[in-house]
């Protein structure tokens, strides 16, 4: 992962939110650490014909 190639691992990005999810205790601190980490992300859009 890289936000916006300034870092390779999610972690390493203090401004994310991902460190209040592990203090929360909803995400594990070594949460899509490896390099093989893929994730589907994006917005859900309904068809608009239902």
């Amino acid at each position: 992962m890289e936000a916006h190639g300034l870092v390779q691992r999610i972690a390493d990005w203090p401004y994310s939110s991902f460190h209040r999810y592990v203090r929360l205790g909803i995400l594990p601190d070594d949460w899509l650490s490896g390099d093989d980490a893929e994730i589907e992300a994006g917005e859900y859009r309904a068809d608009p014909a239902n």
